[in-house]
């Protein structure tokens, strides 16, 4: 179970507008139901929803602000690019297809995820290495027609840093969204997977509500084994949020 108290080395390390930002969109504290509930008419909700609809629904915005991009950067780091911007949820986000194998009704897939934030200032990065069963129902003759296949997907591994086979599209998309995206932040891994007391979210149900799914998005696999360089210290991204530039970035808290 994750911690649901924001904790970090203070003495190190600010993170403190991640947690400024959080409460600001989001009414901490206050539960979606029962339907007497103020939790929709929280003003910072309802600036979310504006967020939403301009850079999402607005075809000119949604092109200008990420969909060229993502063209761009796609053809500069040639991998196939992926978009996975959906509805609701508070960031623009994308994957770059690293590897993709097929034996037999299984698929193999190796997918660098990355997303930026509309809340703030945010983006993060990860690899995540997938495999699904296309499986086909065997339906009456008169259902025939409307035979389809259906999907089993199980996220096996999730990497947080540079690591391995995703090190080099991992640092590579990272240059790319510092560039485009200059005054973003990285979020850790060790941030942004702890869970915070009190947070719900208006697009999705579950009990347990991280950093990350405030910020961002409801992609990541948290039941997934993590992997990656620093994984055990969990000091990698750190460098951005130090208080002293010149330290170690280590936050021996972690």
């Amino acid at each position: 179970m994750a911690p649901t108290n924001f904790s970090f080395n203070t003495k190190t390390h600010d993170f403190w507008s991640i947690y400024k930002t959080l409460k600001k969109y989001y009414p901490l504290g206050l539960k979606k139901i029962p339907e007497t509930s103020n939790y929709f008419q929280y003003e910072g909700l309802r600036e979310l929803e504006k967020l939403i609809v301009e850079n999402f629904q607005d075809k000119l915005n949604y092109s200008e602000r990420w969909e060229k991009k993502t063209r761009k950067w796609e053809a500069e780091i040639n991998y196939k690019l992926v978009g996975t911007t959906y509805g609701q949820e508070p960031s623009f986000s994308a994957y770059l297809e690293i590897e993709k194998n097929k034996f037999k009704n299984w698929f193999f897939e190796k997918q660098l995820h990355f997303t930026i934030s509309l809340i703030g200032p945010y983006y993060t990065i990860y690899g995540a290495d997938t495999c699904t069963m296309v499986a086909k129902e065997n339906l009456k003759l008169s259902k025939l027609l409307e035979q389809k296949d259906r999907y089993y997907k199980k996220v096996n591994r999730i990497v947080v840093s540079p690591f391995a086979e995703y090190e080099e599209p991992f640092e590579a998309i990272r240059k790319l969204i510092a560039s485009d995206f200059g005054n973003h932040k990285f979020v850790p891994y060790a941030i942004y997977s702890q869970g915070l007391a009190g947070l719900e979210l208006h697009y999705r149900d579950e009990g347990l509500n991280r950093i990350y799914h405030g910020l961002f998005n409801n992609s990541f696999d948290f039941d997934a084994s993590i992997a990656g360089a620093h994984v055990e210290s969990g000091d990698y991204g750190f460098e951005q949020w130090r208080i002293n530039p010149n330290d170690s970035g280590i936050d021996e808290s972690n």
